[in-house]
């Protein structure tokens, strides 16, 4: 199950969405030992939008995912709808050693100002 942000996002709008990586057990990583980190935005049926499909962004925790206004555009004729953020990380574990990786994902929220 996706985890909810709990801030919903102005539609067509630019947004940097922060997060902390965790290991498997729940320690914040260190960033030294991100090997690498990639990210999928979705819809609510797992479709990928803009191309923004395993995409690779700069190892760091916190990690900050950008999205731009076409990102957060809204095609649908409800007040919100639900767009899916799946962050996937490869890291240096303590327990599990070297190259253990880690998916998380979130469920975000977009209030459509044309249909509210």
């Amino acid at each position: 199950m996706a985890t909810a942000i709990q801030t919903t996002l102005d539609e067509a709008s630019d947004v940097g969405l922060s997060f902390t990586l965790a290991d498997a057990n729940g320690t914040d990583v260190n960033a030294g030992g991100i090997t690498s980190i990639h990210y999928t935005w979705s819809n609510a049926d797992g479709e990928a939008i803009n191309s923004r499909d395993n995409v690779s962004v700069t190892a760091a925790n916190p990690v900050i995912i950008k999205l731009d206004d076409t990102d957060t555009a809204i095609t649908e004729t409800s007040n919100t709808v639900t767009r899916r953020l799946t962050i996937k990380w490869v890291y240096d574990d303590e327990v599990l050693g070297s190259n253990s990786v880690k998916t998380k994902e979130f469920a975000v929220q977009i209030e459509n100002y044309v249909n509210a």
